[in-house]
């Protein structure tokens, strides 16, 4: 998990992600925590393409803003409103 999430700010710094998602790609909290992961949803292929947090981290996450998965090695994007459950949608593009 170390080693992905380093490769994720490692991309962050040098701007290799599309100049599209860049802006709103988080620097600060980086990635998603596995131990707020309160459930996630999977399409037909079993891939993830949405992540359910828990409520206690409500504050954690800014609306709109990306976050890295260590664990599917995808970027999420929270798609929630505040005050609804924290939600965060896969962010697909192309590398």
């Amino acid at each position: 998990m170390i080693k992905s999430v380093a490769q994720h700010i490692y991309k962050i710094e040098t701007d290799a992600y599309p100049k599209d998602i860049q802006p709103d790609l988080n620097k600060t909290k980086t990635y998603i925590k596995p131990n707020h992961i309160k459930g996630v949803n999977k399409d037909a292929d079993g891939d993830t393409i949405e992540i359910v947090i828990d409520s206690n981290y409500d504050k954690t996450y800014t609306f709109g803003q990306i976050y890295f998965d260590a664990q599917t090695g995808n970027l999420f994007k929270r798609t929630s409103k505040e005050g609804e459950a924290i939600i965060f949608t896969r962010i697909d593009f192309e590398q």
